[in-house]
């Protein structure tokens, strides 16, 4: 495959545990990653961004717009640590 076969996916940010019921909470969950990613869109319109996240697009698009290109689910339910090190880090 040539770079022209493969999307562009630019920069990626990840906001895992997002979820909630509480509408504000979400808001604020997202509020670090939307400031970061309208940052880099003011200075780069053309760069595509995308995010990580246990949200659906919906909720996204609710609060960020189409500032995301790709809305990706952030996998981390079904990670599975390579070592006890690793299983330490994401453990918390």
């Amino acid at each position: 495959a040539t770079a022209q076969d493969t999307a562009d996916i630019g920069i990626c940010y990840t906001r895992n545990n997002a979820r909630d019921a509480n509408r504000r909470t979400v808001k604020d969950n997202l509020r670090k990653v939307l400031v970061a990613a309208q940052s880099v869109r003011r200075h780069d319109s053309s760069l595509p961004l995308c995010l990580f996240t246990d949200l659906d697009k919906d909720t996204v698009e609710s609060y960020a717009g189409p500032l995301f290109r790709h809305i990706l689910p952030d996998g981390f339910s079904t990670f599975m640590p390579r070592s006890e090190a690793e299983k330490a880090l994401v453990s918390g």
